[in-house]
């Protein structure tokens, strides 16, 4: 079944818990997504140069130390207010990140702990919510990530990486719980998801979500209002198609 959207005054506090700490950060039919706003537009792809790759880690926190040099937080001006998220290189000059996050952007800005870069939106896909952002200049040593081309099994342990409610960089453990879910965000359809058990918060939103590889296995997408445990990450084989063709400038939104 579909989300609910959530009613009653202890859900009302976890709203404006969430809010507080991520400007712009609305939550809609029992699912978080943070800055989620209104803007459609032609889906379009760039090129990617080929990603960096690892093998054989022990544990995530030697995954941790070996790849979350390329994890990078996103700063979001809105014509109300800001938001943030999570990106991750998938080439030295190249990010993905949620649609979400960057929905409604007046204005795009990725942060390496304390190094600054400006980000164009050069594709994005409100189904897939998938967003393709081009750095001013490439990020120099920092890594880069390559795409698991599978979805992992049920049972796989992964880790996610991201910014949750705004704070330092952190990671977070668990597994896949299931694969091929279906949630419904203000009436839009989001399907062929990853089911994890993974914390996924807002803020998380954009981020990687990687094996012992240190490969990403999807992009953090969601959490469900209503129960523990249950996050919903974009397998990262749907951002392939949007790192394959040319880079195209997306308008970002206008304040009137």
């Amino acid at each position: 079944m579909p989300p609910e959207r959530p009613r009653g005054d202890a859900m009302s506090v976890v709203i404006g818990v969430v809010a507080v700490v991520i400007v712009g950060s609305i939550i809609l039919g029992g699912v978080w997504l943070v800055s989620e706003q209104s803007n459609d537009g032609d889906r379009v792809a760039p090129t990617s140069s080929p990603a960096t790759t690892t093998a054989g880690y022990e544990d995530f926190s030697g995954v941790y130390e070996g790849v979350s040099s390329g994890v990078a937080r996103v700063e979001v001006t809105l014509c109300e207010g800001s938001a943030t998220g999570t990106a991750f290189l998938v080439a030295p000059d190249t990010m993905l990140t949620a649609y979400h996050v960057v929905k409604d952007a007046t204005g795009i800005t990725v942060n390496f702990d304390g190094t600054y870069h400006g980000a164009t939106l050069v594709a994005f896909s409100p189904e897939d919510d998938v967003a393709v952002l081009q750095l001013d200049e490439a990020v120099e040593a920092a890594h880069v990530f390559s795409l698991a081309t599978e979805v992992p099994n049920t049972g796989t342990r992964i880790a996610a990486i991201g910014y949750p409610l705004d704070a330092p960089k952190t990671l977070t453990e668990g597994t896949v719980s299931g694969k091929d879910r279906e949630i419904t965000v203000d009436g839009l359809v989001h399907s062929g998801l990853i089911q994890t058990d993974t914390a996924i918060n807002p803020g998380n939103s954009g981020g990687p979500l990687v094996d012992l590889d240190g490969q990403v296995i999807g992009i953090a997408d969601a959490g469900m209002l209503k129960a523990q445990g249950i996050g919903y990450v974009v397998p990262s084989g749907k951002a392939t198609p949007y790192l394959e063709a040319t880079p195209t400038e997306q308008p970002l939104a206008t304040c009137y």
